[in-house]
């Protein structure tokens, strides 16, 4: 009897060391570092990306799921909903606009054998949505299901810091040239940022202190990207014309670039308008061969064409609107004159 009891408490010892030893931890000391690739961001819609460097400096591989590395960024800031570049082994999880999660799904490997494995880098991507003044992000390793190792060092592993997101005018001119071709000014512009941005008027000016808007031309959208526009004004004015873009908010705020001019003398060689006013009847004299003759409106509509070869030529306008209009000859080749009428009642 005592020889069987005493077989029992060996056995009973032996299992009870063989049952501690399948439970022992192993001490693992994870790093985690990291921030958003700028502390501040100069507008809304601006790509950025939460870069992180995780590392397993020990000598233990842990198995997938052991952890999982936890983000979170202000209000503001947006996480994207997927993120195509996550590293092989992991996988990421937008919990909320404002958090996101890294899970590992395969063994995390440890210093030994291999350094390079040991060692991950993520780059999670965001978008900026809104003004953000010194708010706190952070990122965090947290243990997961039955705890497989201990952490003797946790404040190495949850980097926290402030990021910004400032909002600037609301648009942001990149270039405005103008240029001519033959009798036509050729107005080019570019943005490197819009904010509810609805568009941009055209404004012509002969003096530099009257501005009229021959156009309109509708903004591309909203964000930090380059965009480029671009306008023709068909009938500009003898001599010089000043340009200006106007930017027009949707809250009808304007933003305006400086001026621009050019120069032109597209008077054909003896081309003359009279009377001017005109009521009923506007001549066109001094024309040569065919030419066609149009009139705009002040918003740039054509409201009349004709073709003729008289060197005369008795252009009813009766049907017309007391205003200003614009008047262009053209040849078969270029406009050969340029010039303004008063429609009168």
């Amino acid at each position: 009897m005592k020889k069987v009891l005493q077989s029992f408490l060996v056995a009973g010892v032996l299992l009870v060391a063989a049952s501690t030893e399948s439970y022992a931890q192993p001490t693992v000391d994870l790093t985690l570092t990291g921030s958003p690739n700028l502390g501040t961001y100069t507008g809304i819609g601006i790509a950025g990306t939460f870069g992180l460097t995780f590392q397993n400096p020990s000598t233990t591989n842990l198995l997938a799921g052991a952890f999982q590395i936890v983000l979170t960024v202000p209000t503001g800031i947006q996480f994207d909903a997927t993120y195509p570049g996550t590293p092989p082994g992991w996988t990421y999880t937008r919990t909320s606009l404002q958090s996101a999660l890294l899970v590992p799904t395969a063994q995390v490997v440890g210093i030994i054998p291999s350094v390079p494995a040991s060692i991950v880098v993520f780059n999670v991507p965001f978008t900026t949505t809104q003004a953000v003044t010194a708010q706190t992000y952070s990122a965090q390793i947290q243990r997961t299901g039955l705890p497989q190792y201990n952490d003797p060092n946790p404040n190495n592993n949850s980097p926290t810091g402030t990021v910004s997101v400032t909002v600037p005018l609301a648009i942001t001119f990149e270039s405005f040239e103008v240029s001519a071709k033959g009798c036509q000014a050729i107005l080019s512009w570019a943005t490197s940022f819009e904010r509810n941005n609805e568009y941009f008027n055209v404004e012509r000016s002969v003096n530099g202190v009257d501005f009229e808007a021959i156009g309109k031309v509708k903004s591309a959208g909203s964000g930090a990207v380059r965009r480029t526009y671009s306008y023709v004004d068909a009938h500009p004015q003898h001599g010089k014309n000043l340009y200006r873009i106007v930017q027009v908010n949707t809250d009808r705020s304007t933003s305006v670039t400086p001026t621009r001019d050019l120069s032109f003398d597209c008077k054909g060689p003896g081309v003359e308008l009279y009377p001017n006013p005109a009521k009923v009847k506007l001549y066109v004299k001094g024309l040569k061969g065919k030419n066609t003759i149009r009139v705009f409106n002040a918003l740039g509509q054509q409201v009349l064409e004709r073709t003729t070869e008289l060197a005369v030529y008795e252009l009813d306008v009766h049907g017309l609107a007391a205003a200003v209009y614009q008047i262009q000859v053209s040849d078969a080749t270029d406009i050969v004159y340029s010039g303004k009428f008063l429609k009168g009642e």
